[in-house]
């Protein structure tokens, strides 16, 4: 099976799965660790930050060296989407960071600040 026919498949997977299912999803990526593919783990990412960004930034941050700048990325464009409209994300941009107040003083939005220098909120 081609990438592309397994990222279709993953994504009907996770389509078809709310926040309820996680541990499911978890376990399933577990089994699946090495043979899952970037694609995967980016899909993962993106999925759960759709219902807990917190959550999917603190889990991206433990993935391997390869997967990690993916899942971080997902997440942190999720979380930053103007479709998301969660407590979470008013809660970050109510503390915003020292790069996000520089690029807002420069007229920057939100969404084009540059998260890889960004910490993910205080507990």
């Amino acid at each position: 099976m081609d990438i592309s026919e397994r990222a279709a498949r993953l994504h009907a997977y996770l389509s078809a799965r709310g926040p309820e299912d996680l541990e499911t999803v978890l376990d399933a990526y577990g089994r699946a660790r090495y043979d899952a593919g970037p694609v995967a783990y980016l899909l993962l990412a993106d999925w759960w930050a759709a219902f807990d960004p917190e959550a999917a930034l603190a889990d991206t941050l433990t993935w391997p060296l390869y997967d990690k700048p993916l899942g971080v990325e997902a997440v942190a464009r999720a979380w930053a989407s103007p479709a998301f409209d969660g407590p979470r994300m008013n809660s970050i941009a109510s503390r915003p960071t020292k790069v996000a107040s520089e690029r807002r003083a420069r007229g920057g939005s939100w969404n084009s600040v540059t998260f890889s220098k960004i910490s993910p909120p205080a507990g």
